[in-house]
Order: C-alpha cells, then structure tokens, then sequence
C-alpha cells in the first residue's frame, strides 16, 4: 500500500511538472479574473459624484427603460458627462449616460520591466490592462504589453477578452481582440490593439462594443466605440 502511494505522488510531481514547464513554454497570456474596478473604488476616485450600487447617479431619472427602446450605440456612445481620474498607474474614464447610468473604461498597469539592449540603451516593456465596466456589474477586459526602444512603441502578447460578472438580464460576451498596427511607424501612426465584447440584455444583443487601447511614443491611451 505505502509503495502504491509512493508511485502515485511521484506520478502526480511528474505531472505537475510538465503542466508547469508547457505553460512556460508557450508563454501564453491570460487576462486576471478579478474584478475589473469595483463601486468603492469608482467611488472614492470621483466623490463629487452621486453614484448609486445600483449603477445609476442621483442627479438623473433612472430610466431603465432607456435600454428597452434604444440601441446601445444610440446613448452609450454619447455621454453627457465625463469624469478622469489617475487609478493604479493608468487612468480610469467615468462616462454618465442620458438616462441616468453610469460606465467606466480605461487602462491600468499590471507590471513594469526594463531590459539592457546595448551599449546602455535599455526597453521598457510594461504590460497594461484595458477595460469597460458598466454600472458597476458587468465588464469585459484585455491585456497587452507595450515596450518604447527607439522613442517608438510596439505592443504584444495581446490577450483573449475575458469578462466580468454580469447577470441572466444583462451581461457581456466575449467576442476577439486582435492587432490593428503592432508597431507603431510614426508619429500619426501609432500601435494599436482593440478588443470586442457584445452586450445582451433581456435576451437581445444590444451592440458590441470595441474597446481600443493605443501606444504612441510610450504613451498609453484608450477609447471606445459601439458598433
């Protein structure tokens, strides 16, 4: 018996093993599962704003009706306040919609390297998560890597979409991400990336939204559109 647990737990090291170095092989990327930017924080990043859990803001009419009889792209695209705020080594977007919800996108940074290149000339690579919550419950995220070596950037190991949450009425499907210009060629050129996620509520889509994330000269931005 003990030498039939003996060959077992050699059995299960070796396999954990290989699982462990196949992984490091492939060098795959996987965006964090953990939430995207939770109600706390939306709140203590923008306290002149009467946000509710419920994910709309005091000062409007909830009218949840609004996403009955209008397509998302007609007022997600178009928010009647913006609100910016510096958040974990990026910036995080607070849009307020017409009918009283509210939605945050934007971009934090997850890790920070510096390789020597030659003769003291160093890459920064920093890899970077890209986001789009909205009323605070549901969201979808990507991550990507920018390094800037000749004043340039280039962006890689770009992530599948992963979302977030999300309830039987309303929530986030993943659709792709992909590359848009790798490497940035000039300066009204810069790289770019984007990534997809189609929203349903109530059953129906209600448009996809593509979450952009560019890269200009070190500089890190993003933006969205509903299609």
């Amino acid at each position: 018996m003990k030498k039939l647990f003996s060959i077992i737990l050699t059995l299960t090291l070796f396999l954990s093993s290989s699982i462990t170095i196949c992984a490091a092989e492939r060098q795959t990327v996987t965006p964090p599962q953990d939430e995207l930017i939770s109600f706390e924080t939306l709140q203590a990043l923008f306290p002149d704003v009467s946000l509710n859990k419920n994910g709309y803001v005091d000062d409007y009419n909830n009218n949840s009706a609004t996403f009955f009889t209008q397509k998302a792209a007609d007022f997600l695209s178009n928010p009647v306040e913006t609100h910016t705020a510096e958040y974990n080594g990026g910036i995080c977007n607070l849009n307020v919609y017409a009918n009283g919800a509210y939605g945050a996108y934007g971009f934090e940074k997850i890790s920070s390297d510096v390789t020597p290149y030659d003769a003291g000339y160093n890459i920064t690579g920093s890899t970077y998560r890209a986001y789009y919550t909205m009323m605070a419950s549901q969201g979808f995220s990507y991550t990507f890597t920018v390094s800037s070596g000749s004043g340039y950037s280039t962006i890689s190991q770009l992530s599948g979409v992963s979302t977030q949450y999300g309830i039987p009425q309303s929530y986030f499907s993943a659709r792709s991400s992909q590359y848009i210009r790798a490497k940035q060629t000039s300066a009204s050129a810069p790289a770019q990336v984007c990534g997809d996620a189609e929203y349903y509520h109530m059953g129906y889509s209600n448009g996809t939204f593509r979450l952009y994330s560019t890269a200009n000269s070190g500089n890190v931005s993003v933006s969205y559109t509903v299609l």
